[in-house]
């Protein structure tokens, strides 16, 4: 079927999408991690403010990835009890956990927005 097809090339081309903002997402972490050592005295807006001069340029698509799902098309909401992005249509958490155990909003997190 055609549109069997293109669903499953959707899906592909969404997961490629994912996997480049994840990596993008990833290096500018370790960019922030790197300058937040080089300049310990220094508060969390202050290093994020320097490490984004270098962070690279985002991936083709990303900011429209923010406001709406590259699986349905629909526009993601934010979960107030978890402080993220969701799809309510695919059921799935838009943006990471982030790196801190300690996080009143990731470390309960659960696998799917909704029940």
């Amino acid at each position: 079927m055609k549109s069997d097809k293109q669903a499953k090339a959707r899906i592909a081309q969404a997961e490629a999408e994912d996997a480049a903002d994840a990596a993008w997402l990833a290096e500018c972490q370790k960019i922030q991690s790197r300058v937040g050592s080089e300049h310990p005295g220094l508060a969390w807006y202050e290093v994020a403010g320097i490490a984004c001069k270098e962070f690279p340029p985002q991936p083709a698509g990303f900011r429209e990835r923010r406001t709406q799902c590259n699986r349905c098309g629909q526009k993601l909401e934010l979960h107030p009890d978890y402080d993220a992005q969701f799809c309510r249509r695919c059921n799935r958490w838009i943006e990471s956990r982030c790196l801190d155990p300690q996080c009143e909003f990731c470390s309960h997190r659960p696998e799917r927005p909704l029940p």
